[in-house]
């Protein structure tokens, strides 16, 4: 396993335990919730250039469609977190960087499995 899937593994958990802990306090997503959602699309366009670099090189996965359209997901799946983050101004704003977050961390996890090979 990379430390990129790792590192996309934690922080995906660190910013949905804090956006969940935003809702709870019933507070609305700040820019240190937003600054990390980002971090979470950053970590995963990272994801996305090294399996497409190492689609070019190696080979791509057999089931091609499922992880570029998984890849596609989360690079979408993020955008609209911070989008919907910003413009509702209560806790479900926060609610809904959490789900997001927990679901690319989830989406993270079944890349390896889907391409074993591109993530070794």
């Amino acid at each position: 396993m990379s430390a990129l899937i790792i590192a996309t593994y934690i922080i995906g958990v660190g910013v949905g335990a804090l956006g969940l802990l935003y809702v709870v306090k019933d507070l609305a997503a700040d820019l240190i919730l937003l600054g990390a959602q980002l971090l979470v699309l950053l970590v995963w366009i990272a994801l996305v250039v090294g399996a497409l670099l190492k689609a070019a090189s190696v080979g791509g996965p057999t089931d091609a469609i499922t992880f570029w359209g998984y890849a596609l997901t989360g690079l979408t799946l993020p955008i609209a977190g911070l989008y919907l983050g910003f413009l509702e101004r209560s806790r479900w704003g926060a609610l809904t960087i959490a789900i997001a977050s927990l679901t690319m961390t989830v989406l993270a996890a079944r890349l390896p499995q889907i391409w074993a090979g591109g993530f070794a």
